[in-house]
């Protein structure tokens, strides 16, 4: 239970879960083997630790990501994703039912593919009005650890393990890591008063996914003025920047991209680098994710070459 709970009502079963939780899908790497071989004994230090508020935050393994950019990957310790996770499904028991219904990162029945699809139901019944697409330049390295902290001190229900989030957060040296479970939540939480923010102005349709979003208005002289007030409300109240690259308003009647994909009134297709990076990492194994997403949001020729390219590396795995 949220609600009045406190940090020294998590249970050793709380603990459990949160390590089934973890654990699902993930390939058995060396350290959880090793945290596995102890599995009782470390999850019961791990719940004595946070009962008596003796709990700190170990270091992080730097790894590097290049799928549409390059991302540094900052990895926790087993222990510690254990606890993320804890933090994590009560953070978003809390703040999880009051987000924008169009804010689709990093949620429960939400992803990519709803988010285009609204964003091809926005198109349709607003052709002739003009979007504003933007994202914020460095996102997560540029959250402000006080300002995060701040809000969260603001709600109740999360007044007990105040002292837990400001270890997590004061783990990292600036921001958040991309890595953590519970800087999804952590970002969505930080971008909540952007989203109700932007919707007090009157816009036609929002949707964000991530830092990236998309704004609907009337006409181009109406998003100039929204994107003028919403920029300066970024910079003042939350530290943040836009990126000068993907910053733009656009006429809905010709489509928009949007975090990978274009969108279109009457169907999507895959930007060229995206699908480029996807075909590079279809194998057998991973192969009918791709081609979901594909099918969906991709053209018939896209869709078309996952399914070969799929077909290939399955002969492949046969010989």
């Amino acid at each position: 239970m949220i609600g009045n709970s406190s940090i020294n009502e998590i249970s050793l079963a709380e603990v459990w879960a949160a390590w089934r939780a973890f654990r699902l899908g993930k390939k058995a790497t060396r350290e959880i083997l090793f945290f596995e071989s102890e599995l009782e004994d470390n999850l019961f230090s791990i719940s004595e630790a946070l009962n008596s508020k003796q709990y700190r935050h170990g270091g992080y393994q730097h790894r590097i990501v290049d799928e549409k950019k390059r991302r540094d990957i900052y990895v926790a310790t087993v222990r510690d994703r254990v606890v993320h996770r804890i933090v994590y499904d009560r953070l978003v028991a809390v703040f999880d039912p009051k987000f924008d219904t169009d804010v689709w990162s990093c949620r429960k029945g939400k992803g990519l593919i709803g988010a285009a699809k609204r964003v091809q139901k926005i198109l349709r019944q607003n052709s002739e009005c003009h979007i504003w697409r933007g994202d914020i330049q460095k996102y997560f390295e540029n959250i402000n650890q006080s300002t995060i902290l701040d809000i969260l001190k603001g709600r109740e229900e999360v007044a007990q393990i105040l002292w837990l989030l400001e270890e997590i957060v004061f783990s990292y040296p600036k921001g958040v890591p991309i890595g953590n479970l519970t800087s999804q939540i952590f970002a969505n939480i930080y971008l909540d008063q952007f989203d109700k923010f932007i919707r007090q102005l009157g816009v036609s349709g929002y949707v964000r996914y991530g830092d990236d979003f998309l704004v609907f208005g009337h006409s181009y002289r109406h998003m100039r003025q929204i994107r003028k007030i919403a920029t300066s409300f970024l910079a003042q109240k939350l530290g943040l920047t836009l990126s000068a690259r993907n910053n733009i308003i656009i006429r809905a009647r010709d489509g928009t991209k949007f975090c990978g994909v274009l969108i279109y009134d009457k169907g999507f297709s895959i930007t060229g680098g995206s699908f480029s990076r996807m075909r590079q990492k279809v194998t057998f194994k991973n192969g009918i994710s791709y081609i979901n997403i594909v099918d969906k949001l991709g053209s018939r020729r896209q869709q078309r070459t996952i399914r070969n390219i799929w077909g290939d590396q399955k002969l492949k795995s046969l010989c």
